[in-house]
């Protein structure tokens, strides 16, 4: 009992779990109760030297790092509850919904993109808690089920214990330690769901309960003779049996998820500019599909990301036929007769600076539907051309295929609907109007299944730009931008925007009306000088804005009209605001410098350089900028 607490102490660590190390305390401090209880102080300081040597070995193995920062989050417990504590808010109601049977075993993963209402950068493949999961796919029944499987097995512990015979305390005080550790983590985590996890939980409540099961005053456990064929081996018999079928199913279920971190890793060494496209990742893929499928044909994830494959051998054709073009034309280059070899030499040189990661990129599915419907729209004869590149006949209609047959096994992935988007007018060729109105109800299934997914968003919002759609794409893109999202969807959108949208669309409709985020958009965006007249427009937009916001303090107000004013290099306008502030600001003013500046502009000197004597004693003002601007002021003073 001792070295197994010592295995556990160290295991848990070494997984850095914040769930796992909760039930492990849980675990360890029950224990030292139930020894005390007992009087066995000898095994209480038994318990904590296996605990403190457990902790040793993990500092000598380099763990020791990894386990405080784990457990540094535990320091903050409102931060790191937050995210679980507002999924549950949405998990519950939907549970309760669905209350009598659930939505179904297993399907959690597809069923909380619908109901969560809360931004969250992942999917939550699990509810962070095995109660609540419970409860939303097996409904009441399952949870009352749960429950009651739990309480007979801590009855069983806890009658164990109170036995004379040392075998059953001994079993029925194993048994309370693993509840203690187990009910609280399953309650916060999904550690449960971990083979290792279930498995010893299994074997340790099924000896307990087994146990339990018999007389006190058949503790000998003498066999009686002449009985060859029990209830206990036919039960036995049909354990094995369902523990077989268990491990079939796993079996596929592990095939699905190693060709998923197989092609994964394929798509990542692409995207990074691997000059060679190995087939091997993509076949292995696509046979530890097929095995899943064979095992469980019902499993919608497998065919979603057998489809996924099929794109990635598109992709991966694409690429490899261009590296061959670049490597004859490299070659007719060297043999031409004609040019000099410093002109044959600046040719393969631009050649050689075209290399397979910018190939890769370029043929991304939503780049070429985006071709698609350009050519749809502004060069008819075209089309064809898209439909005719390498690949998309073989490749890309079966994996329209696989992406209808996912929709088929489980109507409730938005992501398979957003891929029959993209593909429905390149896999299965059709009429314009046809296909983008095919597409936008893809679309519409797509943003129903999700409430608060921004790349969702942000993909349907791409999807019905390129097929004309502005005002799905306008009203997608906004929600994006008003919930927390990935700063390459922000990049994106703002670069699309530009190039597609009317301008005074794009800063009214597209942009969240918040005058701070309206500045930062400003800031990290409109730097180059080429866009020097649209940052003007959007600094009158933002003005226009900041009037209109009537939660501003007096303060916030005029450094934001300050900031504003800065944008449109109206720097008397800029003087101004900061005047006004100066007044209000009791002498802390880190915008100091930024009004030292602008009274520079308009050749104030005397008062810039007080104010900027003033940034001087303020340590939060680089120094190195105060002494550029005296050097300025002292040059521009010499001047006639």
């Amino acid at each position: 009992f001792i070295t197994a607490l010592g295995l556990i102490v160290a295991g848990v660590f070494v997984s850095l779990s914040r769930g796992g190390m909760v039930a492990m305390m849980a675990s360890v401090l029950t224990a030292i109760a139930v020894l005390t209880r007992k009087n066995k102080k000898i095994a209480v300081v038994v318990t904590l030297m296996v605990a403190v040597v457990a902790g040793l070995f993990l500092t000598l193995s380099e763990q020791s790092t990894g386990i405080s920062s784990e457990l540094q989050t535990l320091s903050d417990f409102p931060t790191a509850a937050a995210p679980r504590l507002a999924h549950w808010q949405d998990a519950i109601p939907f549970g309760i919904q669905n209350g009598i049977l659930g939505c179904g075993n297993g399907t959690y993963r597809y069923v909380s993109p619908f109901f969560q209402s809360q931004f969250h950068i992942k999917t939550f493949a699990h509810a962070e808690s095995v109660f609540i999961e419970t409860l939303v796919e097996m409904g009441w029944i399952g949870l009352a089920l749960l429950v009651a499987c739990l309480g007979f097995c801590l009855y069983a512990s806890f009658s164990l214990m109170g036995r004379k015979h040392s075998l059953d305390r001994a079993v029925g005080a194993a048994g309370v330690v693993c509840l203690a550790g187990q009910i609280p983590a399953a309650a916060v985590d999904f550690g449960i769901y971990q083979p290792a996890n279930i498995t010893a939980m299994a074997i340790l409540m099924g000896a307990v309960v087994a146990l339990q099961s018999k007389s006190e005053s058949s503790s000998s456990r003498v066999r009686p003779e002449g009985k060859k064929f029990t209830t206990n081996s036919v039960m036995a018999l049909v354990f094995v049996v369902l523990s077989g079928w268990a491990i079939y199913e796993s079996c596929g279920i592990e095939a699905m998820r190693s060709a998923q971190r197989e092609i994964k890793l394929f798509n990542n060494s692409a995207g990074n500019g691997t000059r060679e496209l190995r087939r091997g990742p993509l076949e292995k893929s696509e046979w530890l599909l097929t095995l899943a499928k064979w095992i469980r044909p019902d499993d919608a994830q497998a065919r979603y990301i057998m489809g996924d494959v099929h794109i990635a051998r598109f992709r991966q054709l694409q690429t490899n036929d261009m590296l061959d073009q670049i490597q004859e034309e490299k070659e007719l280059i060297q043999q031409a007769e004609e040019g000099s070899q410093a002109e044959k030499d600046a040719a393969i040189d631009a050649l050689d600076r075209v290399d397979s990661k910018m190939i890769w990129d370029s043929s991304a599915v939503a780049l070429l539907h985006q071709r698609l419907r350009f050519a749809e729209k502004n060069q008819p004869e075209r089309v064809s051309e898209v439909l005719s590149s390498p690949g998309v006949e073989t490749y890309l209609s079966k994996a329209y295929q696989e992406f209808v047959s996912a929709e088929e096994a489980c109507p409730r992935m938005a992501g398979t609907q957003v891929r029959l988007a993209q593909l429905c007018g390149l896999a299965a060729p059709k009429p314009a109007d046809e296909s983008i109105l095919e597409e936008s109800e893809h679309v519409q299934r797509a943003l129903d299944r999700s409430v608060a997914k921004t790349q969702l968003m942000f993909s349907c919002g791409l999807l019905a730009l390129n097929s004309r759609n502005q005002d799905v794409a306008v009203r997608l893109w906004r929600k994006c931008l008003e919930l927390p999202h990935k700063i390459q969807h922000e990049r994106a959108i703002v670069a699309l925007s530009l190039n597609s949208l009317p301008m005074k669309r794009f800063y009214e409709e597209v942009l969240p009306p918040k005058p701070h985020y309206l500045l930062k958009i400003v800031k990290r965006y409109f730097k180059s000088p080429a866009l020097s007249l649209p940052k003007r427009f959007l600094a009158v937009h933002i003005n226009r804005t900041i009037n209109e916001q009537d939660d501003l303090g007096e303060m916030e107000r005029m450094l934001l009209l300050a900031e504003t004013a800065t944008l449109a290099e109206d720097y008397p306008e800029v003087v101004k605001q900061y005047g006004f502030a100066i007044e209000l600001a009791d002498g802390d003013a880190p915008w100091r410098y930024d009004y030292a500046f602008a009274l520079f502009q308009t050749k104030q000197f005397d008062e810039s350089v007080r104010q900027l004597k003033m940034c001087e004693l303020d340590q939060r003002i680089p120094k190195n900028r105060v002494k550029q601007l005296l050097a300025k002021i002292r040059r521009s003073r010499t001047l006639p």
